[in-house]
């Protein structure tokens, strides 16, 4: 699937996720959260790449790496746009203003920063030579669950209760329609310009094609050839508690997600800790995955109060209740 994740950071400490999209074209990088220390393990390289940083919400384990992404990226010549709760603009221009600026006059660099809210998405721009000291808003925009549509990929998003906004994101790779090699050279066809135009809506089933010195109607080949591939769905999940309210909303967003990485705090013993805390249990997050008929349930941000032991007794209670439920595999957590 071109739409990959890596869960950062090891359990009991903070973690973040990285999403790979690779198209055959074109290749995009998201990042979800951005705890400590969980970047050391993609590097520099990627970590300049990175398109957006979504947010959750600002808590400090889900918001105190971002210094070392900033100082990646402050200069970059391409904009880095960032997503979070209410009150983000404001909270990341006190971040950006938080550094000496001394030198930077003549060099590039822009922060662009949406805040979600329940209505409505407000942007503003900071720009580096200005050494982030001004706010540059945009217009603002109706929220409708969707916050961005490329012709590549979709983002939408719920705002889900933590006692404050915490936001679960969803990204959907676009449909590709793909031309069945297979079958093409079974028909002694080679790869040519041809190929393009039976992707090219504009050009009616009727128009013939020359191919090699043969006449084809190009209605015919794409029956024959062109194929649908549906695109991956891959939800980040972290930092709630599960009432009704938040049960309502995650259930369609997350159905038939191919993968969704979710918190796991705590136990089933330790409810109530996790009802207080506004978070929830690892049965709950299995239960949440079996209902929304996820393919595979990812399980992170778990509490340090717990060990390998225990972690592997609480992948044995998900996997009752959602068998393909699994920890990131760098955590060893092998039944």
């Amino acid at each position: 699937m071109p739409l990959e994740i890596k869960v950062l950071g090891s359990p009991g400490n903070d973690n973040a996720m990285f999403t790979r999209l690779d198209t055959g074209q074109n290749v995009y990088h998201f990042l979800m959260d951005c705890g400590e220390a969980c970047l050391y393990s993609i590097g520099k390289g990627l970590i300049q790449e990175i398109d957006h940083l979504f947010l959750s919400h600002c808590h400090m384990d889900h918001l105190c790496g971002f210094d070392g992404i900033f100082r990646h990226l402050y200069s970059r010549p391409r904009p880095f746009e960032i997503w979070g709760p209410s009150d983000f603009i404001f909270m990341m221009s006190c971040r950006f203003r938080s550094f000496a600026w001394n030198l930077v006059e003549n060099k590039q660099g822009e922060m662009r920063v949406h805040q979600i809210m329940s209505n409505e998405i407000h942007c503003a721009s900071f720009f580096c030579r200005e050494s982030f000291s001004k706010k540059h808003p945009f217009p603002s925009q109706k929220f409708t669950g969707r916050i961005i549509e490329h012709p590549d990929y979709t983002v939408d998003c719920v705002i889900l209760d933590h006692k404050i906004d915490s936001i679960a994101y969803l990204v959907s790779e676009t449909n590709r329609i793909n031309i069945n090699t297979d079958i093409m050279e079974t028909m002694g066809l080679k790869a040519g310009k041809w190929c393009a135009d039976l992707k090219n809506n504009a050009l009616p089933d009727d128009t013939i094609l020359a191919i090699e010195g043969k006449d084809y109607s190009i209605g015919m080949l794409r029956k024959k050839l062109l194929e649908m591939k549906k695109g991956g769905k891959i939800a980040y999940v972290t930092d709630f508690i599960l009432n009704e309210k938040n049960h309502s909303k995650l259930i369609p967003f997350l159905e038939k997600a191919d993968e969704v990485v979710m918190e796991c705090s705590y136990r089933d013993s330790e409810i109530e800790l996790a009802k207080k805390n506004y978070h929830i249990t690892v049965t709950e997050a299995a239960s949440l995955a079996k209902e929304a008929h996820v393919d595979r349930l990812t399980l992170f941000h778990i509490s340090d109060r717990y060990h390998q032991k225990d972690r592997l007794e609480m992948l044995k209670d998900a996997q009752s209740i959602h068998p393909n439920t699994r920890f990131p595999p760098h955590w060893q957590v092998i039944p």
